[in-house]
């Protein structure tokens, strides 16, 4: 049952339209621009594991954690 996962980037102003209109449709277009041309700071690993109190999970953790859960 080995499927393939694909990564694909929606461009982000038919994101916008699927999800939002009129005023919050051009904020969210702002703030995707700004995310595009600057990244996304904020938050790092020692943040994470204060918060969480333990060490975080990786991606692969995570999901073979849903799929033993999910079986």
């Amino acid at each position: 049952m080995n499927r393939g996962i694909v990564a694909e980037q929606i461009p982000r102003e038919v994101f916008a339209s699927q999800i939002f209109e009129g005023p919050m449709r051009e904020g969210m277009l702002r703030m995707l621009t700004y995310y595009d041309k600057y990244g996304l700071s904020g938050g790092n690993g020692l943040v994470l594991r204060a918060v969480l109190g333990r060490e975080p999970r990786t991606l692969a953790d995570y999901i073979r954690e849903a799929f033993a859960e999910a079986l």
